[in-house]
């Protein structure tokens, strides 16, 4: 009895150790293979414009904004045609370049219907993303776009 319990948990765990390994989706390899080149390559300081597009956000949302980073935290966020701060419901929802990469986990993870990522080919960072959520719903679609990746000293 002894050595048919352990012969089972031993399947369990090999069985589990198979599903785990080769689960992993396409979108999931491809992100761990960015997320590694950038954290090779991770600037202390930057800036970049962050685009978000989506159907049914509030307008001020989707204009394009630079972002300022410093040690992976935003230090300031402005619109890039006014040069006005972002509003500060609009400035907590952005993200880092890192925090681009935790977005797209997310969605990886709450198993979205549709994940589309382009990452730079030199630091690995999320260039271009869209999303569909689920896929049965109406006007769930977003994305965003980086561009201007400007790295050093992050001058706001």
């Amino acid at each position: 009895m002894r050595f048919a319990s352990l012969f089972i948990a031993s399947l369990s765990l090999a069985a589990v150790a198979c599903t785990d390994s080769g689960s992993a989706t396409p979108e999931q390899h491809q992100l761990d293979s960015a997320l590694q080149t950038y954290e090779s390559h991770a600037p202390e300081a930057y800036s970049f414009i962050y685009n978000r597009s989506c159907g049914e956000c509030d307008p001020a949302s989707v204009q394009p904004i630079r972002i300022y980073v410093t040690n992976d935290t935003i230090t300031s966020a402005s619109y890039v045609e006014t040069g006005a701060a972002v509003p500060t419901q609009i400035a907590a929802n952005l993200r880092t370049l890192r925090g681009l990469f935790d977005t797209v986990q997310g969605l990886i993870d709450q198993g979205a219907a549709s994940v589309v990522v382009t990452y730079d080919t030199e630091l690995g960072y999320p260039k271009q993303a869209s999303f569909d959520p689920i896929a049965e719903a109406v006007d769930d679609e977003w994305g965003f776009t980086v561009s201007q990746l400007t790295l050093g000293a992050a001058n706001n």
